[in-house]
C-alpha cells in the first residue's frame, strides 16, 4: 500500500513539474518575443531620428513594419497638406487593390477631427 501511494505521489509530482516547465517555457518565449520587438522599435527610432526628410522616414519605416507585425498586410498613408486626400507611400504584405491607393481622410474614423485629440494628434 505504501509503495503504491509513493509511486502515485511521484507521478503527480512529475506531472506538476512538467506543467510548470511548459508554463515556464511559454513565458520565456513570450519574453524573448517582447525583447525582439523592443529591439526592433529601438532600432527604428534610432534610424528615424537620423532622417532628414519625409522620404527617408518612409524608407526607414517600410522594412521595419513587417518585422514588427509579421503576417500582416497594410500600408502607410500620408494626408496631404490641405487634408483632402491620403495617398499611399508604401505597403507590406499582399499588394494593394486599385481602390486602396488613396482615400478621403474623413472616411477613416481615426482621422476624423473629433477623434484626433484622443491619441494626441492634431491638424
Amino acid at each position: 500500500m505504501g509503495i503504491s501511494r509513493n509511486v502515485t505521489q511521484r507521478r503527480q509530482a512529475e506531472a506538476e513539474l512538467e506543467r510548470s516547465n511548459a508554463a515556464l517555457q511559454r513565458s520565456m518565449l513570450e519574453v524573448e518575443r517582447y525583447n525582439r520587438e523592443i529591439s526592433l522599435f529601438n532600432d527604428l527610432l534610432d534610424i528615424m531620428q537620423a532622417c532628414e526628410t519625409s522620404a527617408e522616414a518612409y524608407a526607414a519605416v517600410m522594412p521595419a513594419v513587417p518585422k514588427l507585425l509579421p503576417g500582416s498586410r497594410g500600408a502607410l498613408y500620408i494626408v496631404n497638406a490641405s487634408q483632402t486626400n491620403s495617398e499611399v507611400v508604401g505597403s507590406w504584405g499582399a499588394p494593394l487593390a486599385d481602390g486602396e491607393q488613396s482615400f478621403l481622410p474623413h472616411t477613416c474614423w481615426a482621422l476624423r477631427p473629433e477623434n484626433v485629440d484622443c491619441w494626441g494628434g492634431g491638424w
